[in-house]
């Protein structure tokens, strides 16, 4: 993935997961003009989370949301007359993979559970390697998500393929929210510098109390 040196300035907060960041690669080597950067390597090949968040946001990463056993980075966003909300970031990798965990799905639904306990407003957002558009045999851990948000009542925005490939569409990254009435639009676009499409959502300032 390359970065580039700078963001345009309706980029208030940008996640990016499966990095491959590692401590050899400093903050310095991948910084943005204008934004703060959180991130959470692996330690090892692959994976890896970043989160650049623009100065004028204020913003407190929330560790003790996250957990050793799965990759995930909790941030708590500010805004002038408005509650806080929080922002998840997650990368699962795919079941063939030999970094997978195969308690994901039961980790992430206690982590998501007590965030929502605290919280109004969740938005979760990142590659949980479970293609959201296939119906009929899926895997257990897609059926265990579909199930998490039907419980949860999470509102998946995301309806398009997200990886394109030559044989193969899927929908494998997720913008996920409890509060859809405070998104005013999502989508998928195509930027070219990754495998994966880019999805974003626009979050109302000043929005109506469900």
């Amino acid at each position: 993935m390359k970065f580039g040196s700078k963001l345009p300035s309706a980029f208030h907060l940008l996640t990016l997961s499966e990095t491959w960041l590692n401590s050899d690669i400093l903050d310095a080597k991948i910084d943005i003009s204008g934004y703060q950067l959180f991130r959470r390597d692996r330690g090892s090949n692959g994976g890896g989370l970043a989160v650049f968040v623009r100065n004028d946001l204020k913003v407190l990463r929330r560790y003790d949301l996250e957990s050793s056993e799965i990759e995930g980075l909790w941030l708590e966003v500010f805004l002038p007359k408005n509650r806080s909300f929080l922002v998840g970031t997650f990368y699962r990798p795919p079941s063939s993979s030999n970094y997978a965990v195969k308690e994901f799905m039961s980790v992430f639904e206690s982590k998501l559970q007590f965030a929502s306990e605290n919280f109004n407003e969740l938005i979760l957002v990142g590659d949980l390697n479970c293609d959201l558009l296939k119906r009929g045999t899926v895997s257990s851990e897609c059926k265990q998500l579909r199930a998490l948000l039907k419980a949860e009542q999470l509102a998946q925005l995301i309806k398009q393929p997200t990886l394109i490939t030559k044989d193969s569409s899927t929908l494998l990254d997720v913008i996920l929210t409890n509060s859809p009435h405070n998104i005013r639009d999502s989508g998928v676009v195509s930027l070219n510098f990754s495998d994966h499409e880019f999805i974003y959502c626009i979050r109302k300032i000043n929005f109506r109390r469900a």
